[in-house]
């Protein structure tokens, strides 16, 4: 195998999720598409500032009615704490612990 000067070699056929850029091909392109022209098209452009540390307050509702039903029993909205992803929550409760 040659050397590699790359920091970011992908071997042939490996899908690398740590980049965060996967292949169109594995995305329902159409889906965000029509996701992203809805959305645009309310002229608010809120949704696309940071927003509250725990996360949207309407996702967060809509995720605690979800919860809610599939667990039988009631998850309030305050409970949730939304992350990009199980590397962001990882680090987040690793910041938390003391070290």
């Amino acid at each position: 195998m040659p050397l590699q000067i790359s920091q970011f070699y992908i071997p042939p056929g490996f899908i690398d999720l740590g980049l965060g850029d996967p292949q169109f091909s594995l995305l329902p392109l159409d889906l965000l598409r029509r996701a992203a022209e809805e959305r645009l098209s309310q002229n608010d452009p809120e949704f696309l500032q940071y927003g509250a540390e725990q996360g949207d307050g309407t996702f967060r509702q809509s995720l605690a009615k979800f919860l809610s039903r599939g667990y039988v029993c009631p998850v309030e909205p305050d409970s949730l704490f939304i992350t990009n992803g199980a590397s962001m929550g990882l680090h987040l409760i690793c910041t938390l612990l003391p070290g």
